[in-house]
């Protein structure tokens, strides 16, 4: 890899001079601005105070939008009973090493920094940036190490604090080491930097991370205001050394929950090349609960902007689920209903408009987990199966060109068997069970999964064992699939948690999560059971 040329030594005393323009002590705020230095003292011995002067300066009245992003406040320390990790990134089931966090199968998030170059006072990582919560270079090479030791990670997430506080030679260090494990495919650094403090943004740090492809960058934009010539410039920087940019945007009460200013804020970014990617609904944090709005009103700006703006403009609206449950995307309620036949759907002028239905015996094997917002909100907040919520239309019934017996037929006919035997010579009728292992020999797969789900019914728990082993045969993933949705129409209800695990293992969450919702509801047997599988697909999220 080429190694950028050295910045002139000029140009870093510059660059280092304009990171250390900013106020990050109560006293020099109070000589700056209209606000209570002891009040400010008070809270700053909590939640650290930076903001640097290119900021401030943006500030044009008391509470206003800038305001309410940098100054300290004192509803801070009031007791509002948010957790200060809400989305258990320290966790070791997601936190494998220090500061690095692995909760989605393919991707890593690692912190390289715990300074940013200003404090904002509804950050969601206000543990990581009081006093004393360093991350040294320790912390780092732990993390790295960890990633090459894990070949299924294909994406690193750099944040921290911001990544761009770390001088161009020591963020190039870790860019090259990330790049040369073979697995890693791409990189993305989330930062606040061209936003707050633009000047950090140079030719020299852009082209460096030019080297990098495929690399994108996350910025972090809330207000319209925010986007000054100097931001602009900024992100001209990034964008013509040809790194991607995305924004994210927090919802942030009396700051921008009204849609003309996130309209407004939408199409600025658009037209400065930088693609609207999140609006994310105001993190439960300690110290942060007068940020936060009603769901509704993220909902009401994502409906105000569609049809009224370029779809490119209009971010998704997400929640990212407390206790590490992952980012979840809402949309408005439309009235849309998802009937058998059609879709009945609403556009953004109120028209109902409707859309047809593949038919049933043509439609993917998932048909019947329909991944509609009300349910996944409501599996989010109760995931294990006590709800009034139906999950899908009612189970299709068996076609008989397929020639699939239900469990009664099934029975019956060994019943009639029975019966002609026993008019020469008295048997005892077959359980279940030993049916099923009948039919299994035979290679009558569906039949076998009818009678073991009849001995679970008996309390016979040797159907479970039954049904495991069935699966376990030489069927690859499409046969597995095909029998357990064979399986489910002919209403075995193990099939449902084989289904969840199917889906599990091959990626397909929602479904899975759909699928063990309808299991848990159907059956109390294997509650628990259901229950932690719902824990497994929620760590993967």
């Amino acid at each position: 890899m080429d190694v950028p040329p050295k910045i002139s030594n000029n140009a870093k005393i510059q660059e280092s001079a304009a990171l250390r323009r900013c106020i990050s002590n109560p006293s020099a705020l109070a000589q700056k601005l209209s606000v209570d230095e002891a009040e400010q003292h008070q809270i700053t011995k909590k939640y650290r105070v930076r903001i640097p002067d290119y900021y401030l300066n943006l500030i044009e009245e008391p509470n206003d939008p800038i305001w309410r992003q940098a100054i300290p406040d004192s509803r801070e320390l009031e007791e509002d009973g948010l957790p200060e990790d809400p989305y258990s990134e320290d966790d070791p089931k997601h936190s494998p090493t220090s500061h690095l966090t692995h909760r989605y199968p393919d991707r890593v998030l690692l912190l390289v920094t715990s300074v940013c170059p200003m404090y904002c006072r509804y950050c969601m990582r206000k543990r990581k940036t009081q006093k004393g919560a360093n991350i040294t270079q320790s912390h780092i090479n732990q993390g790295i190490e960890y990633i090459r030791q894990t070949p299924e990670v294909r994406e690193v997430i750099l944040s921290g604090g911001d990544p761009f506080m770390l001088s161009n030679q020591r963020l190039q260090t870790i860019l090259i080491k990330l790049q040369q494990i073979p697995h890693v495919e791409m990189i993305r650094i989330h930062t606040r930097m061209p936003c707050v403090q633009p000047q950090r943004i140079t030719p020299e740090l852009a082209n460096m991370l030019g080297q990098f492809h495929p690399l994108f960058v996350v910025v972090h934009f809330n207000h319209p205001r925010e986007i000054t010539t100097e931001a602009k410039q900024a992100l001209d920087h990034l964008i013509n050394a040809g790194i991607p940019l995305a924004n994210q945007s927090v919802l942030l009460k009396d700051i921008n929950d009204h849609p003309t200013i996130i309209k407004e804020l939408c199409l600025k970014l658009l037209k400065t090349r930088v693609q609207p990617y999140y609006l994310h609904q105001a993190d439960l944090v300690h110290g942060t609960s007068h940020f936060r709005t009603r769901v509704e009103t993220g909902l009401g700006i994502i409906q105000s902007l569609r049809g009224k703006i370029s779809g490119l403009a209009i971010p998704q609206y997400v929640i990212d689920c407390p206790g590490g449950g992952g980012k979840i995307p809402l949309l408005p309620d439309d009235g849309q209903q998802i009937l058998d036949q059609e879709v009945k759907l609403k556009n953004y002028e109120g028209q109902t408009k409707t859309y047809p239905q593949v038919p049933f015996e043509t439609d993917h094997p998932a048909h019947q987990f329909h991944s509609n917002t009300e349910l996944l909100m409501e599996l989010e907040q109760n995931p294990y199966g006590k709800t009034d919520l139906p999950i899908s239309s009612e189970t299709p019934t068996v076609d008989n060109n397929q020639n699939f017996p239900d469990r009664e037929q099934i029975m019956d006919s060994e019943k009639q068997t029975h019966s002609v035997a026993s008019e020469t010579i008295p048997i005892e009728e077959e359980d279940p069970f030993t049916c099923g292992q009948h039919h299994e020999k035979e290679g009558e797969n569906l039949a076998a999964l009818v009678c073991y789900q009849q001995a679970i019914d008996n309390q016979n728990e040797q159907g479970v064992d039954g049904i495991e082993r069935l699966l376990a045969k030489s069927l690859n993933a499409e046969e597995q699939l095909k029998l357990l949705k064979e399986g489910i129409r002919n209403n075995v209800t193990e099939c449902y948690y084989y289904l969840a695990k199917f889906y599990e293992a091959h990626q397909d969450l929602a479904n899975a999560l759909m699928a063990v919702r309808r299991y848990n509801k159907l059956t109390s047997k294997k509650y628990k059971k259901g229950t932690a599988l719902v824990e497994v697909i929620f760590s993967q999220m």
